[in-house]
């Protein structure tokens, strides 16, 4: 159905399917191809990631999550982030995963994605980021703390306890 141009009836279908075996990945898979031609990229995206957890196909996966941030989701950022940065399907780019958390962190303003802070946090503090310094790690770990990011906030502690060199950064605490 979904082939003939009839995603609405090809839809109801992978939903049976799925409910009917919740661990199958292909139903997962054309449950999102569904949804996505349907303009739900956003529930399209987790039937997406729910495929691979089943069945990880790291080269399909990067296709589909690339697809999703040209539909400018934010998830879909952060999610190639993690294969960039845990080497899933490719080699390990940590410049390109600190770009991708990036661009997810900063999707849309008031949309704090904390879990990209911390990462990013961790790329700068770790020194695997293109651009090497304590305050960037610093700052981007103070954002994820300040919204409840649990190991953030350790690091952000650990900056303060070991008296991490900020360089000649003024921080203003709010």
């Amino acid at each position: 159905l979904q082939a003939c141009g009839r995603p609405e009836e090809a839809l109801a279908h992978y939903q049976d399917a799925v409910r009917i075996k919740p661990d199958f990945a292909q139903a997962r898979n054309n449950l999102g191809n569904a949804l996505q031609a349907l303009g739900s990229s956003e529930q399209a995206l987790s039937h997406y990631q729910h495929a691979v957890r089943i069945r990880p196909d790291y080269a399909k996966a990067k296709t589909w999550f690339e697809k999703a941030i040209g539909a400018d989701h934010a998830n879909a950022h952060y999610a190639l982030a993690g294969m960039y940065h845990h080497g899933l399907g490719m080699g390990r780019d940590y410049p390109k995963a600190a770009q991708l958390y990036e661009e997810a962190a900063n999707h849309a303003p008031g949309q704090w994605h904390p879990e990209a802070y911390y990462n990013l946090g961790y790329l700068y503090d770790q020194r695997l980021a293109e651009k090497r310094s304590n305050f960037m790690a610093f700052r981007h770990y103070r954002t994820a703390a300040l919204q409840g990011h649990k190991h953030a906030q350790y690091y952000l502690g650990l900056y303060y306890y070991e008296g991490r060199n900020l360089g000649n950064r003024l921080i203003l605490i709010h």
